[in-house]
């Protein structure tokens, strides 16, 4: 009898320490997801793709809201339509000072559309306009067009400072950047599967499409589900695939993007004379992607309107300030909205005070406290008489 118990006690102790073993690995080795990043070696220091290319952020009154944006007309019935007067800021005071403002964007047309950078163009133009100003800014563009690695805009955004004189000619130069950095290659595993993903070939996708509708973003996940052979139906595994996609994406936030390393070594040695400025992104996250998280950058999210009490757009995501992102009427029937259109109007009320004989400095509003401040309040704090 005693010998029966001593086996069950037995069995219990092993039982127990068995399931402690079990827990002890699940706490310190957890499973793998279903969908998780491959750890890929050498440079993949990212490609730039905008709004347009990710989701396609356009809406069109007589269709239907193209992308993956969840805002429609109703937008245009609160307060969301964004007026004149949301977009020019009148600044008192003289304009002593010389400032370039450079839009570093894509602007190669679609077939089907005007580029992306056409229309932050046209807002940062129309921004300035409305601010009814006599100050001298002088507004430029950078073409990345087809060479979107991080590498190529970096060296053609220095060829184009250097040809409008660098600081030599101006006080302040303001650079705009509305879009977001992609690695250029990944791998993602599905399951047992792995897909290899070159970011590349999803550009052609989106520039054949009218405002990218056909949004790579969309592509992706359909092309990383058909390679791993899963149903593209799957609700639950698109999901899984489209957040791991935003944890791929802002994985470029490292020290191997070129961009970067640039940024943060001439903001240090410009004394301000720099002021980078950058879009936060769209996929509704309370952070924003690269080159808006890094250090050195002042990131944009959007809200729905003028006013900073105004619940934020729905699927902007955070910044370190807030500026009208939804939506901008660009003819009759046809609205575009994301933060790649807010940021120009950051940017430009940036260049504007730093174009008056105020002290300004901008370096305090690259701190990575993504609290979205209302952008007219944190750029004129940041600029004393």
């Amino acid at each position: 009898m005693m010998s029966q118990i001593d086996s069950k006690n037995s069995a219990k102790s092993l039982f127990w320490v068995l399931l402690v073993i079990v827990l002890v690995c699940a706490l310190f080795n957890p499973p793998t997801p279903r969908v998780h990043a491959i750890a890929r070696q050498g440079d993949n220091s990212g490609c730039a793709l905008n709004d347009f290319q990710l989701l396609g952020q356009k809406w069109d009154a007589n269709d239907s809201t193209g992308g993956t944006t969840t805002d429609s007309i109703i937008a245009t019935d609160n307060g969301g339509l964004v007026s004149q007067g949301d977009m020019g800021v009148q600044i008192a005071g003289g304009y002593s000072k010389r400032v370039l403002l450079l839009i570093i964007d894509d602007f190669a047309s679609t077939p089907n559309g005007r580029s992306h950078g056409d229309y932050v163009l046209e807002i940062a133009t129309s921004a300035y306009i409305y601010s009814m100003t006599s100050s001298s800014l002088v507004i430029g563009i950078v073409d990345y067009g087809i060479h979107n690695t991080a590498d190529s805009i970096t060296t053609r955004t220095n060829q184009v400072i250097e040809g409008y004189g660098g600081t030599s000619v101006f006080d302040t130069i303001v650079l705009n950047m509305s879009f977001v950095f992609l690695p250029c290659e990944f791998d993602i595993a599905v399951g047992v599967e792995e897909v290899s993903v070159v970011v590349s070939d999803y550009l052609v996708v989106a520039r054949e499409a009218a405002f990218g509708e056909e949004a790579v973003y969309l592509s992706l996940i359909d092309h990383i589900l058909i390679q791993a052979g899963a149903a593209i139906g799957d609700t639950n595994l698109r999901q899984e695939v489209r957040v791991e996609l935003g944890n791929i994406i802002n994985s470029v936030s490292n020290d191997q993007n070129p961009m970067r390393s640039w940024l943060d070594g001439i903001v240090d040695t410009s004394e301000g004379h720099l002021v980078p400025v950058a879009a936060a992104g769209n996929f509704g996250l309370d952070f924003p992607f690269a080159p808006g998280s890094w250090e050195s950058v002042i990131s944009v999210g959007g809200s729905t309107g003028d006013d900073p009490i105004t619940p934020k757009w729905s699927v902007a995501q955070n910044g370190e300030i807030m500026a009208p992102a939804a939506w901008f009427q660009v003819n009759s029937d046809e609205y575009i909205s994301g933060t790649s259109f807010a940021t120009p109007i950051a940017s430009v009320l940036a260049s504007l005070l730093a174009s008056t004989s105020s002290s300004c400095d901008f370096v305090p509003l690259m701190d990575q406290a993504f609290d979205d401040e209302y952008y007219l309040d944190a750029l004129s704090n940041a600029c004393q008489p």
